[in-house]
């Protein structure tokens, strides 16, 4: 309320100290002024009440200024360790997102057994006497064709990132990808036995095996001064689906902030039989007696087959976590 307000409020009524007057009269307006003034600078009473009154209320607009001040003071502290935190985390679902999607893993399976026929002729010779003459004839058996034999197959099984080098299995440690992917196709990586490497023949990415979540530290190779690679270090864990799904939970070190990384899969498989004939011949042989020759033909299909599956992981989608 301004001072005319208040002189035409005080005009309005009988006021105990202010005397009666027009507040439309220029000259009575000053005469109101000049009895305010004179009840302000009081002592009696009244006027140390309002001084109180007008005390008591800049203090609690003081007040709440303060409080506002220093809850907004809280908040930016929080959001700014708020901040670190998610900066921290999403930080490291970049560098997993940048090193891991779009790469491939190719698991190539080769099986070899050859086949083998013999046929086996023998020439026999006979003394023919004509006329007292002994003649020399020759005699051809009928040929033998022998039951096939097939040998022991052998197995070859690689895999292989991207256009990296090919690893025979088993291998006592494989890259991340690489692993992930053996665990998918085969649910292990010991392929050292005959029986293993047969049955790996039929396994297919895209009906594989999952595994549970295992848990890794990402750390940094270098820190700033006064901060330790543990203040930055990230913790988190790589669980694995039947469809190659794979699910990364990442979180700060205070567990304060968390992220879900999911990168999805996309399976190709392909499977070719190559048959190779060889015709080989031992002999002839002549038998020490000098009256037989044996000649040996052998025949030899090598069947190779080659089983490829590939599997190129992509970023799915990225969420927060609320724990």
């Amino acid at each position: 309320m301004t001072i005319i307000g208040m002189v035409k409020t005080i005009s309005m009524g009988s006021v105990r100290g202010f005397p009666a007057a027009d507040p439309n009269r220029p000259e009575d307006t000053a005469l109101l002024l000049n009895a305010v003034k004179t009840k302000s600078r009081s002592t009696r009473g009244a006027s140390i009440t309002f001084a109180l009154l007008l005390f008591m209320v800049c203090a609690v607009l003081g007040a709440v200024v303060l409080t506002a001040g220093t809850a907004s003071a809280g908040r930016v502290s929080g959001m700014a360790e708020a901040d670190g935190r998610y900066y921290s985390v999403s930080s490291a679902a970049e560098l997993l997102t940048q090193e891991l999607t779009g790469r491939s893993v190719t698991i190539t399976r080769v099986r070899t057994v050859a086949t083998s026929t013999d046929t086996v002729c023998v020439d026999r010779k006979f003394v023919v006497n004509e006329n007292g003459v002994d003649l020399e004839q020759w005699i051809s058996d009928p040929p033998d064709v022998q039951t096939p034999v097939t040998g022991d197959p052998t197995y070859a099984i690689t895999v292989r990132e991207g256009d990296g080098t090919d690893l025979a299995l088993p291998q006592a440690s494989l890259p991340f990808l690489s692993a992930q992917a053996v665990q998918l196709m085969f649910g292990s990586s010991n392929l050292s036995t005959p029986a293993e490497q047969e049955a790996a023949m039929s396994c297919s990415l895209s009906a594989g095996f999952s595994h549970a979540e295992i848990p890794f530290t990402l750390t940094h190779a270098t820190s700033a001064s006064g901060v330790t690679a543990a203040d930055l270090a990230i913790d988190g864990s790589v669980e694995m689906r039947g469809d190659g799904t794979l699910i990364f939970l990442l979180k700060d070190v205070d567990g304060g902030f968390w992220l879900r990384l999911t990168l999805t899969p996309s399976v190709e498989e392909s499977t070719k039989s190559i048959l190779v004939p060889t015709d080989s011949v031992t002999g002839p042989v002549t038998s020490a007696a000098g009256d037989t020759v044996t000649t040996t033909f052998t025949h030899t299909d090598t069947v190779t087959t080659t089983k490829t599956s590939t599997i190129t992981w992509s970023v799915g989608e990225l969420q927060k976590v609320v724990r």
